[in-house]
Formats: C-alpha cells, structure tokens, sequence
C-alpha cells in the first residue's frame, strides 16, 4: 500500500510540471530563475540526504525534486524572470556552505535541514512575483504539488521529523503559494 502511496504521489508532482512547462513556453508563467536552479541544487542535496536518512514516504517527490528543477532552471534562462536579488545570491552562497558541511561532517542530517532552509529563502522571490503578478503562475501546476505532497504524507509509515518535515514544509509552501494566487485584490 505505500509504494502505491508513493507513486500516486510521484504521479501528482510529474503532473505538475505539465502545465508549468505548457504555460512557460506560451508565456503565461514566469519562473524565477534562480528559484529553479537553487531548487534544483536543493533538490539534489534533499535526495540524497533524505534517503541516506532512511526517509521514504516522500521519495518520489524528493527524486522529482531533484531531477524536474533542472529542466525547469534551463528553460528559464530564456524564458524566466529575476536572478540578480541579494535573496538570489545568498541562496547559491548557503547552498556552497551546505556542501561543504555535508562534507566536514560526514552528516546528512544538516545539509537536509539546511537545504530546508535554503529552499525557503529561493521561494521568498516566487512569493513576491506571485503577489504583485498572480498570472505569472500555473495554480494548477501548484494544486497538483500540492495534492503530490499531501499524499506523501500518507505515505509515511514512521511519524519521525526527518520522514515527515519535507512533505509538511512542501504543503506550507504551496499552501502560500495557492493563498497568493486566489487572494482577493
């Protein structure tokens, strides 16, 4: 029943980049660039450390966390929005010091937790293009991650934080992220 769990969960994310790449290459959405690819350095470090930290009620979406950011980091370059913001560089900056933690410290839990961290701050400037142009993003695209990461809650077979903080952070993101784009003006 979980792997089911799983991959319904996964099946959500995948269908979550559909839209979102349908609405960028018809101009409608605007990723932040450096959103997507300190998401998709993120991802990579929440993959790895997640399932060296025997996390799995989220691993679909953490291995799609790692793998769709970088597509969409790459499309953004032409067809994205911002990248130059103090927030943007100090994002690359904390991604370095986590690599460089993981590496000192052998310990997979503080790049997790770091790069938690560290995907927070890459979302602040999604948050604010979202607030002042709502239309620059795919609510449906943001309903589907949501229902990916409610999912992958269910999926969690240990209530331990390192198993279940992933998907309970990605539900707060979206949730904001859905709160911005159906807010009245």
């Amino acid at each position: 029943m979980q792997l089911g769990i799983q991959i319904l969960s996964g099946t959500f994310i995948f269908l979550a980049y559909v839209p979102y790449l349908y609405s960028i290459f018809h101009g409608t959405t605007k990723p932040n660039r450096v959103s997507w690819f300190v998401w998709a350095a993120t991802g990579s470090i929440i993959l790895l450390s997640y399932r060296e930290l025997g996390g799995k009620a989220a691993i679909a979406i953490a291995l799609l966390g790692a793998v769709c950011p970088v597509i969409i980091a790459l499309i953004s370059i032409v067809h994205g929005a911002g990248g130059t913001s103090v927030i943007d560089r100090l994002c690359i900056a904390l991604i370095v010091i986590t690599c460089l933690v993981w590496i000192l410290t052998g310990s997979a839990l503080y790049p997790y937790l770091f790069s938690l961290v560290i995907d927070f701050f890459a979302i602040l400037p999604t948050f604010r293009k979202t607030y002042l142009h709502p239309e620059s993003e795919h609510p449906l695209a943001w309903f589907l991650w949501l229902c990916g990461a409610v999912t992958s809650l269910f999926a969690a077979t240990t209530w331990r934080s390192t198993e279940i903080l992933l998907p309970v952070y990605l539900i707060v993101i979206e949730v904001i992220e859905l709160g911005l784009l159906f807010r009245k003006k």
